[in-house]
């Protein structure tokens, strides 16, 4: 039994190295219970829960190291990561913007570049890189993350540069993997199966290109080399589960193109029952605590409350909420209002699901009158530095659906739009197209329809 804490943090640093996450994790918080002022011993338990994906433990374990040790960058890259792991982006941006400045080095500054790729912050991303590039002009992660900056803002040439230079330090094909994606996302779909294409050649046994191509285009008679790569992809030996769950996915899109419904809902059943599995924290979702939250807030968000105002609210029409059902078409309506020369886009943002726990679980009366409009308040800061400039910024996730009546107790003049797609087709979508979310109901048919209808239910109550 090992009880010193020298050693516990020995050990559980060797298990990290040999992968052991679990064992390592309990050593550490051992270690940090005997000496809870020895930051080496928080910080190996940040990196055993993040290795268990346990991003929440990690991050206060962290925390506890960054408490301890201020000046250690690894610390707060190790923060950001569990922060990213928790979708806290904002929260990741400042713990890594925090770690550059101690001093800077390239792979924490390419981190962060990414990040703020992810939340659209481009021009930041292309400060960070042209910094990193400064310490080390052969970084492939920076070259990559500085063409996917140019590219988004439209400086295309100077981004074909570091396209090229990322090709030259690092792997090409998967470069040219990350110049497709980016290609697609700013609709040039020519360009970006072009640049697959060129990846297929470089690694013909690859399934990423593949899978994306087919997720680009409408699959056609033509197209059966492909699927038919992607079918001996699914089988083979070196494919890792995770990636056969992905080839799944598009096998069932490709054959769902081709009208052969059978063959694609087959292999999309398999693509769920492949994430059950390689999730060892699976569990069938809890229909009856949904349902009791929506019975919660029915009975909680009445006429009279919103008339007794026992909340200081904002009146702010800076916000526009665009939400409903996951797969129900609200980034398809965020897209469509930010054509609007005065409104920018603020993405899905887990603001105001992380600030209802500190309304009080159901709006209790004796929470502080002052806190939402605080919560309302900073919000709005947020909305500033993610839409700069917008007279309103349009915030599309689709959980703010369970949040509605919140919402309008803290911004009563803001616009709430609630999108409402055919449950048939809103519930194959579901099943159909692979997300990253914590959604505990989307891999599970039956679950899904409970969900739905509990969805539904509280969605009659906000109208």
């Amino acid at each position: 039994k090992v009880d010193f804490p020298p050693a516990l943090i020995w050990a559980s640093a060797i298990l990290i190295a040999l992968g052991n996450f679990e064992r390592a994790a309990e050593l550490a918080v051992a270690a940090a219970r005997r000496t809870p002022g020895n930051p080496e011993a928080h910080a190996l338990a940040g990196r055993a829960f993040f290795g268990l994906e346990q991003f929440q433990r990690a991050a206060h374990a962290y925390q506890a190291a960054a408490s301890l040790r201020p000046k250690e960058a690894v610390h707060y890259y190790g923060l950001g990561a569990a922060l990213t792991g928790l979708k806290r982006n904002e929260e990741a941006v400042a713990a890594l913007r925090t770690a550059i400045g101690l001093p800077p080095e390239p792979e924490g500054l390419a981190n962060l570049a990414e990040l703020e790729l992810e939340l659209g912050y481009f021009s930041e991303a292309l400060e960070h890189c042209e910094l990193g590039l400064g310490l080390n002009r052969d970084d492939p992660k920076l070259h990559t993350a500085m063409a996917v900056a140019l590219t988004q803002l439209n400086r295309c040439e100077e981004a074909q540069k570091h396209w090229e230079s990322a090709k030259e330090h690092g792997n090409s094909a998967s470069v040219l993997n990350r110049q497709g994606h980016t290609l697609l996302s700013l609709g040039s779909f020519d360009a970006g199966i072009k640049a697959f294409n060129e990846a297929i050649r470089l690694e013909p046994n690859n399934w990423l290109p593949y899978s994306a191509i087919v997720s680009a285009k409408r699959v056609t008679e033509s197209d059966r080399p492909l699927i038919e790569s992607l079918e001996r992809m699914a089988l083979g030996s070196s494919t890792t589960p995770d990636e056969r769950c992905k080839i799944q996915y598009a096998l069932g899109k490709a054959y769902d193109n081709l009208g052969d419904y059978e063959s694609a809902m087959r292999h999309f059943d398999e693509a769920h029952r492949l994430v059950r599995e390689l999730n060892p924290s699976y569990k069938p979702f809890e229909v009856e605590e949904m349902r009791r939250e929506v019975n919660a807030k029915i009975r909680v968000f009445t006429a009279d409350l919103f008339a007794s105002r026992p909340f200081e609210r904002s009146l702010s029409t800076r916000p526009i909420f665009v939400l409903g059902m996951m797969r129900s078409g609200t980034t398809l309506v965020e897209q469509i209002l930010t054509c609007h020369p005065r409104i920018g886009g603020a993405g899905e943002q887990a603001f105001w699901i992380d600030a209802e726990a500190r309304v009080s679980p159901h709006l209790q009366l004796d929470s502080d009158p002052r806190v939402l409009k605080e919560l309302a308040e900073s919000y709005c800061a947020l909305l500033e530095r993610l839409a700069p400039g917008y007279y309103h910024a349009v915030e599309k996730n689709p959980a703010n659906c369970m949040l509605a009546g919140l919402l309008h107790l803290a911004f009563p003049d803001a616009r709430i739009i609630h999108t409402v797609r055919a449950p048939v087709d809103n519930a194959l979508s579901i099943w159909s197209t692979p997300m990253e979310t914590t959604a505990g109901f989307i891999h599970s048919k039956e679950e899904i329809v409970q969900s739905y209808r509990e969805y539904a239910r509280l969605a009659v109550h906000w109208r």
